[in-house]
């Protein structure tokens, strides 16, 4: 679909469209020549892409106030909208070839949404039906480091040793590397703790197991809390094994994750007490 004039508001046909559809917007004025020629190839593209995705034709002449809410400095300029936020976008008019190639890249793919409903699915403690589409998504792909992660934390809880060996495949060169890393040493732990009678007596061994099992279940905030009861009563417990884990979520969740932020001057201030 392609819409030459906006006949409600951006909010309407960008915005809340965007979360049915890909909108890509192509601002653009009549005495533009760069966007007359750009612009064809787009609504070739569109009318090419059927429900794919849908093409605005935002005329920066006719809607200032948008395209300076956009900051439009040049044009012409497409920005590809979805789920109501700018995902990418590209200045100029560029060739046919290399726009089909910025929409493989920028469009989301079947394989990205079915990785988004594994994780929504992980999220709300339905394993085994996460587990079943994260099995499809690497028959179909399987070099795909982000399911293949995906796959490991699954298995995380019941089976440690399969998540630690699913990782392997993992390179350091890979976007997913750090968080593999964390999740081998969560990994690591928990298989040692599934014979708890092999770790040495401590007081702080019984806060370090509730920490694990904390782990086992993504309970983060209770590991946190557990782990660093158990440095508070015994640091060098089974070789720094609560300090390992503690950065290891850290790591895992992201310095920025709520939790994280929550923890992390408490878990680094009781290192140096």
């Amino acid at each position: 679909m392609i819409s030459y004039e906006l006949e409600s508001s951006f909010e309407t046909e960008v915005i809340q469209a965007s979360h049915r559809i890909p909108i890509l917007v192509d601002f653009w004025a009549p005495w533009c020549g760069p966007c007359k020629a750009l612009g064809p190839v787009l609504e070739k593209l569109a009318s090419e892409a059927g429900t794919k995705w849908s093409l605005v034709k935002i005329n920066t002449e006719n809607h200032p106030a948008v395209a300076q809410e956009y900051q439009i400095a040049s044009i012409p300029v497409v920005k590809l909208f979805i789920d109501g936020t700018i995902v990418d976008e590209f200045n100029g008019a560029l060739p046919e070839s290399q726009i089909k190639n910025w929409l493989e890249q920028a469009l989301p793919s079947a394989t990205a949404e079915n990785l988004k409903q594994a994780k929504e699915l992980l999220e709300k403690g339905n394993d085994s039906e996460a587990a079943q589409l994260v099995t499809t998504i690497l028959e179909e792909t399987p070099d795909n480091d982000e399911a293949i992660l995906l796959s490991a934390e699954i298995a995380f809880s019941s089976t440690p040793q399969k998540t630690f060996n699913t990782l392997s495949s993992i390179k350091e060169d890979s976007d997913y590397h750090d968080r593999a890393k964390a999740l081998r040493t969560l990994a690591t732990h928990r298989i040692d703790a599934l014979k708890p009678e092999a770790l040495p007596e401590s007081k702080g061994k019984f806060s370090y197991l509730q920490g694990l099992e904390a782990i086992a279940e993504r309970y983060f905030e209770v590991a946190l809390e557990r782990l660093i009861e158990s440095i508070e009563a015994d640091r060098k417990f089974a070789d720094e094994s609560a300090i390992k884990l503690g950065k290891a979520i850290f790591q895992w969740l992201g310095i920025r994750h709520p939790i994280a932020d929550k923890f992390y001057r408490r878990f680094t201030g009781v290192l140096y007490i």
